[in-house]
């Protein structure tokens, strides 16, 4: 398999993932966070494409992965909002 493959298999496996996850949420009657969801697909795409690593954070969005993430992502938005200094 060729490089555009695996990743193109790759992140149909995590997509897949996703709409299971909304899926499960619609069964349990719980309201989806998409923001939260699009920002751990795309850790998840970014560990797989990066790193070679299947993190999991569509699954479990407390991991370690997914909270240094939404860190980072915080700090970008305040960054960009000019509440933080230059």
């Amino acid at each position: 398999m060729t490089l555009g493959k695996n990743l193109t298999h790759s992140f149909a496996q995590i997509a897949c993932r996703a709409a299971d996850n909304i899926g499960d949420q619609a069964v349990a009657g719980t309201p989806v966070d998409i923001e939260r969801l699009v920002s751990n697909f795309t850790m998840d795409c970014i560990a797989r494409l990066v790193f070679s690593m299947d993190v999991g954070t569509i699954e479990n969005p407390n991991n370690e992965f997914a909270k240094m993430g939404n860190g980072f992502i915080q700090m970008w938005r305040l960054k960009n909002n000019g509440l933080l200094p230059n």
